[in-house]
């Protein structure tokens, strides 16, 4: 089963988000999954619509850090319910090396 059309199974990562709170959780967990999306599809802009939300989703295809997670940089700019917004998201893939070093990390702590 695959939950993203023409993705291969047996990838995983982390998202970080930077989102506005006026957002509620519903909001942001759409607007997250078309971030992975555009990334699992190597996509540069994805277009969203939802219904209390309408916008555009940039892959940078610039990597940033955040502690010792690297990721690549999402902006996503908004037209909502709650006014304009940005967001921010930063998609990380964890496969072969990457996801041992982030087990041992876990299982020392």
């Amino acid at each position: 089963m695959s939950w993203f059309p023409g993705v291969t199974m047996g990838r995983w990562g982390i998202i970080f988000q930077i989102t506005d709170s006026r957002l509620t959780e519903e909001e942001r967990f759409e607007i997250t999954t078309e971030a992975v999306i555009a990334y699992l599809c190597d996509e540069h802009i994805r277009r969203i619509k939802g219904e209390t939300y309408e916008g555009m989703i940039e892959n940078t295809r610039k990597y940033d850090v955040i502690g010792c997670f690297g990721g690549y940089r999402f902006e996503v700019d908004l037209d909502t319910n709650h006014g304009s917004q940005r967001l921010r998201f930063m998609v990380t893939e964890l496969t072969g090396i990457e996801e041992r070093l982030v087990n041992e990390q876990v299982s020392q702590n």
